[in-house]
């Protein structure tokens, strides 16, 4: 019998508010134009298109990018979504670390 679980978790939309939380690589990337706020229910797609400007925000090129520099403990301490999904998830990956 085999014990193993596979758990599989999708975020449902707009994940480029977990992005957003992360406030120290925001900063980082984009100075002084980032401002350190909740970025819940917001649409972190145009946030970013608009730091991004002149270039066009691409979710598969861009937000790829970024998304794998985020730390995922720094924005779940300023994303409650991000949060809850972590602890849903309850898995140990390479990306959420042991959250």
């Amino acid at each position: 019998m085999n014990t193993s679980q596979l758990r599989i978790g999708i975020p449902d939309r707009m994940i480029e508010n977990w992005i957003l939380a992360d406030h120290e690589l925001m900063a980082g990337t984009f100075g002084k134009a980032f401002v350190k706020r909740d970025y819940e229910g917001m649409n972190g797609k145009k946030i970013l298109s608009n730091f991004l400007l002149p270039t066009i925000y691409k979710e598969t090129v861009h937000g790829v990018k970024l998304l794998k520099k985020v730390s995922v403990e720094r924005a779940a301490n300023n994303s409650h979504s991000l949060k809850r999904f972590l602890d849903i998830l309850d898995m140990d990956c390479w990306w959420v670390g042991n959250s």
